[in-house]
């Protein structure tokens, strides 16, 4: 459940988050970068519609991390939305490695931050770059377990 709304402004300096991971991963989170304006674009769109059509739209995005050793803590956003030329997000889930955000805050959403994003129209996903390597990577008994399990399930192509 989501607490009180509160905007958060994290620090300005840029994450070095691309040392040590992996390039398949680096490039997973190039492509969502570098396509983030198709994600604003539909987001624009559903705006406009009289009838939604998105079941779920999702960002996953970089925060700087001090605990256990870890540099940066990926973590969902949803309730995405537009307005005027910023967009926001709820973070959706409770930070284990970082205490710059809890669970409820909502957050201004910066591109070089953005590590994923996700929309899902009639059960389908689009975007999901990191989520396709992780999957390519997962034993068959991993892909038995998450299968079913959000984001994967909306992946048609992973099925």
């Amino acid at each position: 459940m989501f607490g009180m709304f509160r905007r958060k402004n994290l620090p300005a300096e840029p994450i070095s988050w691309f040392e040590g991971e992996d390039t398949e991963m680096l490039s997973a989170i190039s492509r969502a970068q570098e396509s983030y304006p198709e994600f604003i674009a539909a987001l624009e769109e559903e705006s406009r519609r009289v009838v939604p059509a998105f079941e779920q739209a999702l960002v996953k995005y970089s925060f700087p991390a001090s605990k256990r050793n870890v540099k940066v803590e990926h973590i969902f956003l949803s309730d995405i939305e537009k307005r005027g030329d910023s967009v926001f997000g709820i973070v959706n889930g409770e930070p284990i490695y970082t205490n710059v955000v809890r669970e409820g805050d909502r957050i201004e959403i910066e591109r070089p931050r953005i590590s994923d994003w996700l929309y899902v129209v009639n059960g389908v996903g689009v975007g999901g770059f990191t989520f396709k390597v992780m999957w390519a990577k997962f034993s068959d008994k991993e892909k038995a377990g998450y299968r079913d399990q959000a984001p994967f399930r909306w992946l048609a192509d992973l099925v």
